[in-house]
């Protein structure tokens, strides 16, 4: 048997993008929604894999180094252009140091109709 949860979290930020015709799109601000999925076979004492609001905890810790920042200039995403793949992969890289549990994905919203997911598989 496996166990999953799910935790959400938003934050705000400015970035630029280069576009396809190789042209860096204006700097604009998003309102980020943030999904993690993680998953393990083993439950604690408690009868819980995590708690919800222990991971959402990590979460926000890793999302706070973003929120209210212009992605281009932050140093946590310095040599990468802040895509929202590339922010995605952040996201799930600093989750993914905690060995209790396997992040199953990192879903980032960027809008109501765009999102990107990257998962462990």
């Amino acid at each position: 048997m496996k166990y999953k949860v799910v935790v959400r979290s938003s934050f705000s930020s400015f970035h630029s993008v280069k576009l396809p015709d190789n042209r860096w799109e204006n700097l604009h601000k998003h309102k980020y929604k943030v999904e993690v999925c993680v998953s393990g076979v083993t439950l604690d004492e408690n009868g819980m894999l995590v708690d919800f609001l222990e991971l959402e905890k990590e979460l926000n810790k890793v999302v706070s180094k973003l929120d209210n920042t212009n992605l281009n200039e932050n140093p946590v995403l310095m040599g990468v252009v802040p895509t929202a793949e590339n922010v995605a992969s952040f996201i799930f890289n600093e989750l993914t140091k905690n060995t209790s549990y396997t992040v199953e994905y990192v879903k980032l919203e960027e809008t109501e109709n765009f999102s990107v997911m990257v998962s462990s598989e």
